[in-house]
């Protein structure tokens, strides 16, 4: 039997409410209408498809004027692929009121079953009843392009960009159109925009490196090319582009920039700082990645300890350029190129002075990820390097919990954010850290420096207002029941936080599944096929994270577009699926993130559950919380996928961009932490 809970009752009463306006004189039917109504939402986010769509067919054909019924009915057939069963619901719905929103949904279900004039057609339809969505261009664009017709596809990206310059993936196509007309300049511009509107578009760099590469720009285009090696660092054809890169440049140029790295390591120093140091606080031990060598100086004079042998092994001189590499089973030092010691297995770099840091150059960061990086970075504390399995030196930095966090919090949070909201982030990263010490303890340390634990860039991120966040909370954590919470964050949850989702999805009560906002949006959650259009495609959602004083619109509500051969080729970079077929959403979580898809491939049928395995399998998408629109050909197989979705990260616990909106709209740290966490208390513990 379908039973009701009290979550349920309270959905069905909103959806009577609705009925009772618009269709007073169907009192009879209403509680059957709103049982298909409640059904069909519940088993849209179950992945049932076929049974939801049978729920609203059913209240269709109860209320036969319901647009709303009707609306749901159109969307699912569309995130089903049943473009022609879709195109049939929104004739309809033009027979009981033409609209300009349903003309612009019909043209573009028209765009993605590959009938172009239809859509087209559509599409003026819905600008001539006075529409200014931006998304009509961009659909009349795509439909240009299936024409062959660039003249006017590019100037219906320019119309959409016109409506709204903050539309990225208008800009880049676009650039593409351009760069296939050989206007590297103009392509050059829109790339650009592109990539400031939104960096994890995975094409951008190389695309934006290659106008560069065209205008002899030799050195913008190598620093393009490289962070795109570095997302993407097995990619074949960029590792080509940057040799040809060096080859046409020539040999000037290389010598040019290695002068110029040799010249900055010369001018470059560690730095003395202001120490922190307090008794009580712990001890810990943080990865700092794993390399063949390494190169550093240090702000004062320093001691080699071999960790294995007693006694002093080597004394070392302050703002000197030193290099270690491993070597088999040692770990070999050098001075201008000059082996000047060896030690065994493990060495600790140490010194008297704690105001002293070291220099380390060129540490590599996010691989495979659009923000990698390649930087120099400063650690206060001491530098442990040992050997690993495979040969190479690991780094391990050991620091008190207080200096950690000093180069956790602006590597998390901008500097720049509000006091209050820079004060809760520390205390969620102090909990965090107590929650999780010793997270990777098999593998010889605490924390490692990227997201997985907390992102760790050190003291050069350092500034004086993050400092003081930290000290002015010094000891302090978020408390359930007695122990510190896991106080686990992202930067933007997409107007809707998530419960548990890791694991075995086991309650944890203070994660809290919540729209993040004190008043109600309008939106009922789990949402419906029509509400899940509006919720992701809205950029004026009154909740904390819609905020572009603190982030980019695109950590908000994001579009991702993928040809079907990239797509294809970035699932086999995890998944031996052969050709792809179909992808299909089997399971959202009650905030909408999907939780589990269906890959259909020439070698099988693969489920892959989990926000984290879903995103980062389709190529790193900024967040769980999206939906699917997938463009046929005339032989009616796929040839793209437009991902859409809203916010950036897991989105459990603590929204940073929300904390922020918090902050700035006067709440304190305390009210923050205890509006994301459930039940908590913050306490001193030393």
């Amino acid at each position: 039997m379908f039973r009701l809970s009290s979550k349920k009752l309270f959905t069905l009463l909103a959806l009577s409410f609705i009925i009772a306006v618009h269709f007073p004189c169907f009192a009879g039917s209403e509680d059957d209408y709103m049982e298909n109504l409640y059904k069909g939402r519940i088993f849209f986010n179950q992945g049932l498809s076929e049974q939801a769509i049978a729920e609203y067919e059913k209240a269709s054909r109860l209320f036969p004027d319901s647009k709303q019924a009707l609306l749901n009915l159109a969307i699912l057939y569309k995130d089903t692929g049943s473009y022609s069963q879709a195109i049939n619901v929104y004739k309809r719905l033009l027979t009981i009121s033409p609209d300009k929103i349903i003309y612009k949904n019909l043209g573009e279900i028209y765009c993605l079953n590959s009938q172009p004039d239809h859509a087209i057609t559509a599409l003026v339809k819905s600008l001539k009843l006075g529409s200014k969505n931006s998304m009509i261009y961009f659909w009349m664009a795509k439909a240009y392009e299936d024409k062959n017709d660039q003249d006017n596809a590019v100037w219906a990206y320019e119309q959409a960009i016109a409506l709204d310059p903050e539309l990225a993936l208008a800009h880049f196509n676009a650039g593409i159109i351009y760069k296939n007309k050989n206007n590297w300049q103009k392509a050059r511009q829109e790339f650009d925009r592109a990539k400031e509107l939104e960096p994890s578009i995975n094409e951008i760099n190389a695309q934006l490196g290659l106008m560069y590469f065209y205008q002899d720009d030799y050195e913008q285009a190598l620093a393009l090319y490289k962070k795109a090696l570095a997302a993407d660092p097995e990619n074949k054809d960029i590792q080509k582009q940057i040799e040809l890169i060096y080859k046409r440049a020539g040999s000037v140029f290389s010598q040019k920039l290695g002068q110029r790295q040799d010249d900055r390591m010369a001018k470059s120093l560690a730095e003395l700082v202001s120490a922190k140091q307090v008794p009580a606080a712990p001890i810990v031990r943080v990865q700092l990645g794993e390399v063949k060598s390494l190169r550093f100086k240090t702000a004062v004079n320093f001691t080699i300890k071999n960790i294995d042998e007693s006694g002093q092994n080597y004394i070392g001189q302050k703002d000197t350029l030193y290099t270690v590499k491993a070597a088999n089973d040692f770990i070999d030092l050098f001075k201008d190129e000059i082996k000047i010691a060896a030690f065994k297995q493990k060495i600790i770099i140490d010194y008297d002075n704690p105001k002293a840091t070291i220099l380390v150059f060129d540490v590599e960061a996010g691989s495979g990820n659009y923000w990698a990086s390649k930087t120099d970075r400063i650690y206060r504390g001491k530098l442990e390097i040992g050997l690993n399995d495979a040969h190479d030196l690991r780094l391990i930095n050991i620091i008190n919990m207080e200096e950690y966090l000093y180069g956790v919090l602006p590597s998390e949070m901008p500097p720049d954010w509000p006091i209050e909201a820079l004060k809760a982030q520390a205390i969620a990263a102090r909990s965090e850290a107590y929650r999780k010490m010793g997270r990777h303890k098999a593998q010889g340390f605490d924390f490692c420096s990227e997201v997985h634990c907390q992102s760790y860039i050190g003291a050069k991120v350092e500034t004086k207002k993050t400092n003081n966040a930290v000290d002015e909370t010094s000891g302090t954590v978020a408390m359930y029941q007695g122990k510190p919470i896991d106080a686990v964050y992202s930067n933007s949850c997409g107007g809707h936080t998530q419960g548990n989702i890791f694991g075995d999805r086991t309650v944890i009560d203070y994660w809290l599944q919540k729209q993040d906002v004190l008043e109600p949006t309008g939106f009922l959650f789990p949402l419906a096929p029509l509400e899940l259009e509006d919720w992701l495609w809205s950029y004026k959602i009154p909740v904390f994270c819609n905020n572009e004083k603190f982030s980019r619109r695109s950590n908000f509500r994001w579009m991702r577009d993928y040809s079907h051969a990239q797509l294809e080729a970035l699932i086999n970079k995890k998944i031996n699926i052969g050709k792809l077929l179909e992808i299909n959403i089997l399971e959202r979580n009650p905030s909408s993130h999907v939780h589990k898809i269906k890959i259909i491939g020439s070698k099988g049928n693969f489920i892959i559950e989990k926000e984290l395995n879903i995103r980062n399998l389709l190529g790193n998408l900024r967040s769980g919380m999206f939906n699917l629109n997938v463009k046929l050909n005339k032989k009616n197989k796929p040839v793209e996928y437009i991902f859409y979705g809203g916010g950036w990260g897991h989105g459990v616990g603590m929204c940073q961009v929300g904390a922020a909106s918090m902050a700035d709209q006067g709440f304190n740290y305390q009210d923050i932490l205890k509006f994301y966490f459930s039940g908590i208390e913050i306490e001193k513990i030393y």
